[in-house]
């Protein structure tokens, strides 16, 4: 027991030269009934080890302040009825400017009744730690919310007070604090520094502009929950959870639940899961604000500010239910965002879902840079029949990469993923100036109930959808209605200035169940599509289907729709065997739970400048059983097929053949490329063709080996389609010039002199086949033209030599050899030699003759 002390006011102070309390020892503070707050300081230059219980008489907040350190042990226990505040400051300032102070003690403190308005640290603060056997937490794995039952509680506080922790460091090593339905606050700063405490009893880091480490360690945890949940806040430079340890704000009761907010100015590390003595996983690192089974207040929000985050091994953070309650928001905000892998517990990231009757809540992700790889996820998604969340993703640079065994694709998606599920997906927005998704990744929404699909909308300047897994599953965005789902799959609207798919990766929107499939909307600069995967084309799918057993092999037939493509974009290259297809069949070739759907295929509108398609590149809505789809190209410029490739609204079994509609100047076909609305058992489709001229494509009645245009039946010549060619009808007389009817007298434009000059050069110079800017892509049947730009720096002019040029001598007269040669010579050597004409006709004479004629 500990008596006296200086009373000042509602205030009573105690001074120690050394405090510790040892295992299972334990202390009480005396205070009488008025004692609010008891003020403690250490003065000596010993540690505080608490490892047993420390008490008051009656209620009363306890400060303990201690600048060379602070240590709780595993058996720590704090009976106060009020809050508890520890710190390695080395003062305390008070609201009349007043300082309690640890180190500061040869003048008697000047002792005050007021309350503490801050923390004074000096050059070197020293950690607090808190030791313990661990938490205990583990999974339920009936209903996979966190199993608080055998949480060792550790250093607590009576429900709705506060903790606080204030040091140079905080480290927790198995060690556990608790403040039910109450406050947490960890707080580790630098050196020199002065923390706030704000009126309402809470930190204000403000001021602060150096903070140290926190860490937790071995399933060492920070738990407010409670009826309704209370506050945890975390601030400092970085935050290291790992071995499963957590930081958890549990609604469990009908009151809304508290937040978790972290602000580290470097960096958060979450990693690592609890594996018991037999080696079984049980708990990963985790930092949730959740609503337990059956609670029914509102989930508390989850919010982080940092420079760094980094998700490990099955590291989550999340604001999901399991309850009647709705769930909170989960809010990030870094510089740069990595999660990676997973582990059989579940896949590392960031989840606001709901497992129950209550609604998931949102995710909002602001950063730099967001990585997401080996299977980790983004979700919003709802496992109940109640709503999924919003997913909204705003970064630089967004980079999806792979999958791992047992986690699936690496992914960022909201959906609905019971059959039981009637909410509403939720819609997910990205962002950002670069995206990559690659190997398997995938963008996603979807629905498996009644609950209708949410929106993909992707904005951003340069998008990369590239390769497959090793399994053969296409990267890309999706938006699936699963086999029992009965609502209609959710739109994928794509916005950008570049969107390259490559190597089977591909843009889905698809339905297996009785729920149409949703529509593809592309609006970009340059659209490429290009190559296949071991299953997969490249390209735009929007397909109906029907789902098989795999038991048994039987096939369920479905009549719902697929969706319409629309493209609208400056270039579109389709090569390389991709694809756009809005067909009713599946967009993997090898895909044993999916069949061709007996629905009506949708219909693809491409408008463009220039569209072509290379190398068997396939633009499609062709039908197996369903009604029949429609294809209309507009391009501004040309339409051209090279090599095998094909414009098809063709129809298998009773269904008639499509319809296709081009209007381009020019429309080239060469290499056995043909565009076609055929039938089997039906009519034969119609194909519309607007165009100045059509090169290299020719009318059939039935497909050749050569480019041809054919709307053919198997049924035969009377079931032939329409084709309609419509060319503009020319005048030849329109646009020509009236010559004048008087002939000019060119004898005034000829020049008056015949002077030729030496050296000149005229060149012109082209752009070698590239493209007129850099986002362009490059069209296979470029002329090459050299267009690179002259040089405009200036070459100093040399003056060349000149030769004069020999006189010319006018012959003086001829002479005749004996063969009967006649020579013109200069020089008359003997009087008989004829003379010469003495005239010179120059050029002006000439002239001058030729005008007087």
């Amino acid at each position: 027991m500990i008596e006296g002390g200086q009373v000042s006011g509602n205030n009573l102070f105690h001074s120690f030269e050394a405090f510790s309390i040892p295992r299972n020892g334990s202390v009480t503070f005396n205070n009488g009934a008025n004692i609010q707050t008891i003020i403690n300081r250490v003065t000596g230059n010993s540690p505080t080890h608490i490892d047993g219980l420390l008490r008051t008489a009656r209620s009363a907040d306890v400060f303990f302040l201690n600048p060379n350190g602070i240590h709780f042990g595993e058996n720590a226990r704090l009976d106060i009825g009020g809050s508890f505040f520890a710190t390695t400051g080395e003062s305390l300032r008070f609201a009349d400017g007043t300082e309690f102070s640890a180190t500061a003690t040869a003048t008697p403190p000047l002792l005050t009744i007021t309350v503490p308005v801050g923390v004074q640290y000096g050059a070197s603060p020293t950690a607090i730690t808190v030791t313990g056997s661990g938490s205990n937490l583990q999974l339920d794995f009936n209903t996979f919310a966190i199993d608080r039952a055998n949480r060792n509680p550790g250093l607590t506080v009576a429900p709705r007070e506060t903790l606080v922790l204030a040091g140079g460091g905080i480290n927790l090593t198995g060690g556990n604090l608790t403040a039910e339905d109450g406050e947490i606050e960890l707080v580790s700063v630098g050196a020199n520094e002065f923390l706030e405490i704000a009126e309402d009893g809470r930190l204000n880091p403000d001021s602060v502009e150096h903070f140290g480490n926190i860490s937790f360690q071995e399933t060492a945890s920070a738990d407010v929950s409670g009826r309704g949940g209370g506050n945890l806040r975390v601030i400092g430079a970085n935050l290291n959870l790992q071995d499963g340890s957590a930081l958890l704000s549990n609604t469990e009761g009908d009151l809304s639940g508290g937040n978790i907010t972290l602000n580290l100015t470097e960096g958060i590390t979450l990693s690592g899961v609890r594996v018991d003595e037999e080696g079984n996983l049980l708990f990963p690192s985790r930092i949730f604000a959740e609503v337990s089974p059956r609670a029914t207040g509102q989930g508390g929000n989850v919010t982080i500010n940092t420079s760094s985050l980094n998700l490990s091994q099955g590291g989550q953070i999340a604001a999901q239910t399991f309850g009647f309650g709705d769930a909170g928001v989960l809010e990030v905000n870094a510089d740069e965002i990595l999660a990676l892998g997973g582990t059989p517990l579940g896949p590392t990231g960031l989840f606001a879902i709901t497992a129950n009757l209550g609604n998931a809540g949102e995710l909002n992700v602001k950063t730099g840079y967001l990585g997401v790889g080996e299977g980790s996820q983004l979700s919003t998604s709802s496992f109940s029949p109640s709503n999924a969340g919003q997913l909204s993703v705003v970064a630089d640079t967004i980079e999806v990469v792979g999958g791992a065994p047992g986690l699936g694709a690496s992914s960022i998606l909201s959906r609905g993923e019971t059959s039981a599920y009637q909410g509403t997906d939720g819609e997910v927005k990205i962002t950002t100036n670069n995206l990559v998704v690659a190997n398997g990744a995938r963008i996603q929404t979807g629905s498996s109930g009644g609950g209708e699909g949410g929106q993909l909308q992707v904005n951003a300047t340069d998008i990369q959808l590239v390769r497959t897994s090793p399994s053969g599953s296409a990267a890309g965005l999706f938006s699936f209605v699963s086999p029992l789902a009965t609502a209609r799959g959710g739109d994928i609207i794509v916005n950008a200035e570049t969107l390259e798919i490559t190597d089977g990766a591909q843009i889905v929107s698809a339905t297996a169940g009785s729920g149409n499939a949703g529509n593809i909307s592309i609006v970009a600069n340059s659209v490429e599509l290009a190559g296949e995967g071991s299953e997969t084309a490249s390209g735009l799918f929007a397909s109906a289907l029907s789902p098989i057993r795999p038991s048994d092999g039987q096939v369920f037939p479905q009549d719902s729709a697929g969706g319409n493509i629309t493209v609208d974009s400056n270039q579109i290259l389709v090569r390389d065997r991709a694809t756009i297809s809005a067909s009713n069949f599946p967009s993997s070739s090898n895909n044993p739970e999916l069949a061709p759907g007996e629905g009506s295929a949708g219909n693809i509108t491409v408008t463009g400048n220039f569209i072509e398609l290379d190398n068997q590149g396939l633009i499609t809505a062709s039908t197996a059983t369903g009604g029949r789809g429609n294809v209309t190209l507009t391009a501004n410029d040309f339409l051209q097929l090279n090599r095998h490739s094909n414009i098809a609204a063709n129809a298998q079994g009773t269904a008639p053949g499509g319809n296709i509609t081009i209007d381009a100047p020019f429309v080239i076909g060469q290499d056995n490329s043909d565009i076609t609305a055929n039938a089997v058992n039906a009519m034969g489709g119609q194909v519309d063709i607007t165009a100045n001229a059509i090169f290299g494509l020719q009318v059939r009645d039935e497909p050749t080996d050569l480019s041809d245009i054919t709307a053919s039946s198997e049924l035969g010549a009377e079931f032939l389609g329409m084709i309609t060619i419509n060319s503009p009808e020319v005048d030849p007389s329109e646009g020509l010039v009236a010559l004048p009817e008087t002939p000019v007298d060119i004898a005034n434009l000829i020049a008056q002199g015949c002077a030729a000059s030496e050296g000149n050069v005229f060149v012109v110079t082209g752009r070698g086949g590239l493209p007129e800017a850099p986002n362009q892509t490059l069209r296979g049947v470029a002329v090459w033209q050299d267009f690179r730009p002259l040089g405009t720096e200036t070459v100093a002019q040399v003056p060349p030599e000149i030769t004069p040029p020999k006189p010319v001598i006018e012959a003086q007269g001829w002479i005749t050899d004996a063969n009967g040669e006649t020579w013109l010579v200069a020089q008359t050597p003997h009087p008989s030699l004829h003379s010469a004409l003495t005239t010179v006709i120059d050029c002006r004479t000439l002239n001058s003759l030729g005008n007087s004629e």
